[in-house]
């Protein structure tokens, strides 16, 4: 299964609400736990922490593993970052 989250938005990510913003370029971790520069997302879902999440970047939302497996984004325009479901 895929979600798509688009930014500034605020959707279910499985069975979570789960909100989306401030993309840029920065640092964020891959689950090797090695650091990386890239496009980078927040991700708030509810009743979580925020998380700072990247392509390759994987996390657990509701006792749900999700991979980042696609970011878009072009100056101007909101972008999206999609996850696919490891569970």
């Amino acid at each position: 299964m895929t979600e798509t989250i688009e930014e500034t938005t605020c959707v279910p990510l499985g069975d979570v609400r789960t909100g989306m913003a401030s993309m840029g370029k920065g640092p964020y971790e891959l689950p090797d736990g090695t650091t990386v520069e890239g496009m980078t997302g927040i991700l708030a879902p509810e009743d979580h922490e925020n998380i700072v999440i990247g392509m390759g970047s994987i996390v657990t939302v509701g006792g749900v593993r999700w991979e980042v497996i696609d970011v878009e984004k072009e100056r101007g325009i909101p972008g999206s970052i999609t996850f696919k479901s490891l569970d």
